[in-house]
């Protein structure tokens, strides 16, 4: 079964989203902040991140960039969730 990780800062949000994967083929992985998922990462990659584009400790592009350079057989799809279009967030997710 495949992997996701869901990474944000609430824990509502959290719930909800792992009601919602939980359906589906994914086991849910939670974690509460950037740093956290990092350590969930480097543990053992999942295979989907799913991480909130407003993270309090750490700006998503920094978290991706940090997982792209783990050494892993798993490179995940990583998704960013944004409430508010910024094209320019979204660009800088884009390229890291």
């Amino acid at each position: 079964m495949k992997r996701c990780l869901f990474v944000d800062d609430s824990s509502v949000i959290r719930k909800v989203a792992k009601r919602i994967l939980g359906g589906s083929d994914f086991t849910v992985i939670e974690a509460a902040s950037g740093l956290d998922a990092i350590e969930v990462c480097a543990a053992d990659m999942p295979d989907v991140i799913v991480v909130d584009g407003g993270l309090p400790d750490m700006q998503a592009v920094d978290f991706i960039r940090r997982v792209r350079a783990m050494e892993s057989a798993v490179k995940p799809q990583i998704l960013v969730s944004l409430v508010e279009v910024d094209v320019a967030s979204i660009m800088r997710a884009k390229r890291a």
